[in-house]
């Protein structure tokens, strides 16, 4: 148990040093968006045809050293949709809100040493299925971003690569599953109790 109260401890401490380090990096990019008005997607290119390599000036070497572009940053005009999924993923974020408080009450309850509770299980599934919508969410609004960037800019030099996701990743349903296993094992705890 004490490995556990340990345990839940460092979870607290990481969580708290991550959650400010993101939000941290969302105002630094948050504060650089505003500068510009529209809304930026970057677009992952390649060039169309074999063509003379651009330069840049390396201060180290002393010379013009080859470079190559594989993503361009544009402003894009948004959608009605993208305006909806604005709101929604919002929305979405407000559950998310309140799936962080449910994940902090459970870490203070493994502190207390209550540990196998149906409580537990409820907070873990607001949990890991709020941080699993907003992880959808959030590649959703990336994807029309993406293809909102990729309808509106003429790149004549240069082919649009294919949208490739950025947060939806099959490891994120081990936190579902292990959740679902800890469920699991609660009900079997109740039920072997019962029976004593």
């Amino acid at each position: 148990m004490r490995m556990i109260k340990l345990l839940a401890l460092l979870v607290v401490l990481f969580w708290l040093g991550d959650t400010f380090l993101s939000w941290w990096d969302f105002a630094a990019g948050y504060n650089d968006a505003m500068i510009s008005r529209d809304p930026v997607a970057g677009l992952r290119v390649r060039p169309i045809a074999v063509q003379e390599c651009d330069s840049v000036f390396n201060k180290v070497l002393e010379r013009k050293v080859e470079c190559a572009v594989s993503s361009v940053r544009v402003g894009v005009k948004p959608s009605f949709m993208r305006y909806v999924q604005t709101v929604v993923t919002l929305l979405v974020c407000l559950f998310f809100l309140y799936g962080c408080w449910c994940i902090f009450r459970l870490i203070m309850r493994v502190l207390r040493g209550e540990v196998f509770t149906r409580e537990n299980v409820r907070r873990m599934r607001f949990f890991v299925y709020s941080t699993l919508l907003l992880y959808l969410m959030m590649e959703v609004n990336f994807y029309m971003d993406y293809h909102l960037a990729a309808s509106q800019v003429e790149l004549t030099d240069f082919a649009v690569l294919p949208y490739s996701p950025k947060y939806i990743r099959p490891s994120y349903l081990l936190l579902a599953l292990f959740t679902e296993i800890f469920a699991v094992g609660v009900k079997m705890k109740e039920e072997q109790d019962l029976t004593i």
